[in-house]
C-alpha cells in the first residue's frame, strides 16, 4: 500500500506540472506498479470525466457516481482512500481503486487520480504468512469491508465485519 501510495503522490505530482507528459511519467512508474498488481491509472476530473487512462478506452467514461470519486469531492482533505472492490469500468474486473483527490493551486477540488489493484493481488501478500490449515488473514477497511483474505474471498465479497 505505501509504494502505490507513494506512486500516486508522485504521479500526482507530476500531473499538475505537466499533464502532457504525464503518460511517460506513468511508463516511468510501471515497473513498481506491475509489482504491486496495479492494473490500472487513471485521471478523473472534478467533473467525474476520465482525463487520463493508462488503459486505452473507446471513449471517455464518468466516474462521479462511484463512492471513492464523491467521497474525495466532497472530503476537501488529502487522504488516501481504499474503497472496497468494484467491477472496474475500464478493466471489466474486480479491483480495489486507491485514490487521492487532486487540488488547483486555490485549494480546490480538481479530481481524483485513481490506482486500481484486483483483489487476489492482496490476496497473494497475505497468501505469504503461514497460519496452518485452517488459519485465516483478512485485510478490512475500518467500516468492515473485507478486502482481502488469505483464502475463500469469493464467499465474503459481500460480508462486512461488525
Amino acid at each position: 500500500m505505501r509504494a502505490i501510495d507513494l506512486s500516486l503522490r508522485q504521479l500526482r505530482e507530476h500531473w499538475q506540472r505537466d499533464p502532457a507528459s504525464f503518460d511517460q511519467a506513468v511508463r516511468q512508474h510501471e515497473d513498481h506498479l506491475s509489482k504491486e498488481k496495479v492494473v490500472q491509472v487513471a485521471i478523473v476530473g472534478p467533473d467525474g470525466w476520465t482525463r487520463y487512462s493508462r488503459l486505452p478506452m473507446s471513449a471517455p467514461l464518468n466516474f462521479g457516481d462511484r463512492d471513492y470519486f464523491r467521497l474525495q469531492k466532497a472530503r476537501g482533505t488529502d487522504e488516501l482512500h481504499v474503497s472496497e472492490p468494484v467491477m472496474g469500468r475500464v478493466t471489466k474486473q474486480w479491483a480495489i481503486q486507491l485514490t487521492r483527490p487532486i487540488f488547483d493551486p486555490d485549494k480546490r477540488f480538481a479530481g481524483v487520480i485513481v490506482v486500481a489493484v484486483p483483489p487476489p493481488a492482496l490476496e497473494l501478500v497475505l497468501q505469504d504468512i503461514d497460519l496452518g490449515a485452517h488459519g485465516v488473514i483478512m485485510l478490512a477497511r475500518p467500516d468492515g469491508t473485507i478486502l482481502a483474505r488469505s483464502g475463500g474471498l469469493e464467499r465474503t465479497r459481500d460480508m462486512k465485519l461488525a
